[in-house]
């Protein structure tokens, strides 16, 4: 088990794509101009400074143009790995006439692990390990192209290998890599702490793999040069989690007075006093002061049909609070919100078209100090609201008319960005544009101890 997700077993690789097995860091390189550290959308291997984002159009949607310094993540035994691994990226690179280097781990000075990199003049790329065995394509890109490159070290063959474009495959004798506590780069080697050798194009959609890919997931990730977002790496068994995901919001951390969205694009700002305290799981978001999350209105938190919110919740007071939706004024940016009602309970409203209100059957007498698991959704089938408290009670609430799509920021620990403000804990935070299946509810509650993001693969 890595993280977990199982490890193939020794059948070999499916047949099929299955990108999430065993993918231990992911980075979009969406992130935007100015941001800090650049998210690691499957992992906690943020890349910092010195550089801030710096986004151009990418491959999918943005990547990040690097002519100087470089990203740096600090090393985490994820960053280590003990056998098989593999990287996929796309680069494109402006200047031919220097070396340029795309990532890197480990210190020059030092003992390096390994580096891809652009070699200049009549070279092409180079992928490199332990500073002494290397694989090289045989001739350079012309300069401002887009390539796909996926490396890889191979422990039993004691191979390593690049595939360009998924079309030429290059590959060399190795040897056992090195294993440091250095710290990953991305867009420059690391020597001592100077940063050199500094790409000099743009970055995107960057993956690491504790495993070999197999040829129909390369062919998967160059997708005849369109490449393939993370948000469609699903996995072919059920449960599906992954399937029709919006956003996820673990609410383990808030850098840069933000929260990570792990799948999708939707990046949440700090509003307030907003910090992390033990959570359900890893770590929670902690609402005390009127502090809120928040995201502006975009179309993928609005809603015209089915859809589904997932949260664990954790009262400090019997107050009323909203814990999670889009909920403005005046009435019309009304869209949807899970909210508690002093009292009373946990309650799921909507809001159609004429502004009218509907609301999901209470849950009476919740005390405070117990984690609770929500899932509250609206199916459009019958037009009803439906909310589900720690996988053992539904309950429902018929509705009327088509939802509105409002102008309000979606929120997590508040209505309308600071009204009814929070007071507890939210943890692992879904957004779904479809209804769970019973299945997957179950597997969200996982018997009362959750059910980890990473393990959605």
């Amino acid at each position: 088990m890595l993280g977990g997700v199982t490890a193939l077993g020794a059948g070999g690789p499916p047949a099929l794509p299955f990108l999430l097995d065993t993918l231990v860091g992911y980075w979009k390189l969406d992130d935007t101009s100015g941001s800090s550290p650049l998210i690691d959308s499957i992992g906690p291997n943020a890349f910092g400074g010195p550089n801030a984002g710096n986004p151009v159009a990418g491959i999918i949607n943005s990547g990040q143009y690097i002519i100087s310094g470089g990203f740096e993540a600090s090393n985490k035994p994820t960053l280590q790995p003990p056998a098989d691994f593999s990287f996929s990226v796309w680069a494109r690179v402006d200047d031919i006439s220097n070396p340029h280097v795309v990532f890197s781990k480990g210190d020059a000075s030092l003992t390096p692990a390994w580096d891809f990199l652009f070699m200049s003049g009549t070279g092409g790329f180079q992928w490199q390990v332990d500073d002494a065995h290397s694989v090289l394509t045989p001739a350079p890109p012309v300069a401002g192209s887009w390539h796909h490159y996926i490396v890889w070290y191979d422990s039993v063959a004691q191979i390593i290998g690049i595939r360009v474009d998924d079309a030429a495959t290059f590959t060399a004798a190795g040897v056992p890599h090195n294993i440091t506590a250095s710290m990953l780069v991305l867009g420059a080697a690391n020597s001592g702490g100077s940063l050199f050798y500094n790409w000099n194009g743009v970055i995107d959609e960057l993956g690491f793999w504790w495993r070999l890919l197999n040829a129909a997931e390369k062919t998967k990730l160059y997708n005849n040069g369109a490449g393939t977002p993370l948000s469609a790496f699903l996995r072919s068994t059920s449960p599906q989690l992954l399937n029709t995901l919006i956003s996820y919001w673990t609410l383990d951390a808030f850098p840069a007075g933000q929260a990570p969205d792990s799948w999708g694009s939707n990046l949440l700002s700090v509003s307030g006093a907003v910090t992390s305290a033990a959570g359900k799981i890893n770590n929670a978001a902690s609402f005390a002061g009127g502090g809120t999350l928040y995201v502006t209105n975009n179309a993928s938190v609005q809603v015209t049909s089915d859809f589904t919110l997932a949260c664990w919740v954790n009262l400090n007071a019997q107050v009323n609070q909203g814990i999670v939706g889009k909920w403005g004024s005046p009435a019309a940016n009304c869209d949807y919100l899970v909210g508690y009602v002093g009292g009373s309970g946990f309650y799921f409203t909507v809001a159609n078209s004429a502004s009218s209100l509907n609301t999901s059957a209470l849950f009476p007498n919740i005390p405070n100090g117990g984690w609770h698991l929500i899932v509250a959704w609206y199916d459009s089938t019958d037009q009803k609201v439906r909310l589900r408290l720690d996988d053992a009670n539904t309950f429902v609430a018929p509705t009327g008319g088509a939802l509105t799509q409002g102008t309000a920021s979606f929120t997590i620990g508040s209505a309308d960005s600071g009204v009814a403000p929070m007071s507890g804990l939210i943890d692992e935070v879904g957004f779904w544009k479809r209804k769970l299946t019973a299945a997957e509810m179950t597997q969200l509650y996982g018997g009362g101890a959750g059910f980890p993001f990473k393990s959605f693969r």
